[in-house]
């Protein structure tokens, strides 16, 4: 809502990640300014405006060095410099492409993550022994590794690909090819670690 110079922005934003440490929010919200269909616009927020609060981080399985968070926003004014690019620039696009940069990291990062594990994995196998030799050598374990290797390998090449579009911006049909890379990679990552 607009009050003057100011926008007024009321509501929650969940699932951010480093909520209760951050300075500054990325905000997609609603815009209701008197224009009979309303839109969306892209707002840079200072977590230390009065009406700002953070909620508890989120009790998820991810763990590392990150959390996820919730923001909670009370009559919060904003300026019009706040609002990026403009009452007429479309704030769900420019979400978007920030969304798909986001995913293709997410992804990434799982990817590392898969690496990293095989490596401790084939590590730590090399130095047991069961049955008389090396676990390594244990057939069962031979086709595990060989699996989780050509799932990390196929990540790989779809990320090649991902980040190549994120890089020149191409939104479609990468966009969606995104997502589904980070949902890939997220699943390689827990059946990596399972495994």
């Amino acid at each position: 809502m607009r009050d003057r110079d100011h926008w007024v922005i009321t509501g929650s934003k969940a699932w951010i990640t480093n909520a209760n440490h951050l300075d500054v929010c990325l905000l997609a919200a609603r815009i209701k300014d008197g224009e009979p269909n309303s839109r969306f616009g892209l707002f840079l927020v200072d977590a230390h405006t009065p009406g700002v609060s953070k909620g508890k981080p989120f009790e998820t399985m991810l763990r590392g060095c990150s959390n996820l968070g919730e923001l909670f926003f009370q009559d919060v004014r904003a300026g019009e410099d706040r609002l990026l690019g403009g009452p007429a620039a479309s704030g769900i696009s420019q979400a978007a492409r920030t969304l798909s940069v986001t995913r293709t990291l997410y992804a990434a990062r799982c990817v590392a993550a898969c690496e990293l594990a095989l490596h401790k994995a084939i590590a730590y196998l090399g130095e047991r022994q069961g049955f008389e030799k090396s676990l390594f050598d244990l057939p069962l374990v031979k086709v595990k590794l060989a699996t989780v290797k050509m799932q990390i390998k196929v990540a790989r090449a779809f990320a090649g690909k991902c980040l190549v579009a994120a890089r020149e911006g191409i939104a479609t049909p990468w966009g969606c090819r995104k997502c589904l890379w980070k949902r890939l990679c997220g699943r390689y990552n827990v059946r990596c670690a399972d495994e």
